[in-house]
This record gives structure tokens, C-alpha cells and sequence, in this order.
């Protein structure tokens, strides 16, 4: 994801990247922290997001989908991490 959103010039990288070192960490109490840096839901949130396309491959269809595809994997993979 945290990939996926530098390369896209994404919004919430930083956020992203401290996340992406608490899961590595193994610390389910750092991520817990740092995924509140990230929102979801609601208007202005991450999801709210359109990634532009930035390499030739890419149309905005295909950017959009692979963003919701990482958006979702993610969550649902550490979602268990959560309250």
C-alpha cells in the first residue's frame, strides 16, 4: 500500500510507512497508534483519494481499482490488529 501511494504521489504516505514498520515490528500496540493517522470513512478521507495514472501501462481505471484492491487487502489483513 505505502508503496503504491509514493509512487502514485498519494496523500498519507508518511502515515502509511509508520505503518508498515509497526506490522514489520510485530508490534500490534504501534500499529494501532499509527493507523489513526490514516482516516477512513467520512469526506476527505483516505478513500476519497483519485491516484493519478503515472506510468504509460496505466489508465485511470486500472489505478483505481489496484488502489482499492491494496486498500482492501490491507485492511482486511490487519484488521484483527484493531480494537
Amino acid at each position: 500500500m505505502h508503496k503504491f501511494c509514493v509512487e502514485h504521489e498519494g496523500h498519507y504516505a508518511t502515515q502509511l510507512a509508520d505503518c508498515e514498520r509497526a506490522l514489520e515490528s510485530g508490534s500490534g500496540e504501534r500499529y494501532r497508534e499509527s493507523i489513526k493517522a490514516v482516516p477512513f470513512g467520512g469526506m476527505g478521507t483516505f478513500m476519497d483519494w483519485l491516484p493519478p495514472t503515472v506510468y504509460p501501462h496505466e489508465t485511470d481505471e486500472y489505478v483505481w481499482t489496484v488502489f482499492e484492491a491494496l486498500s482492501e487487502r490491507w485492511v482486511r489483513l490487519t484488521k484483527h490488529l484493531l480494537p
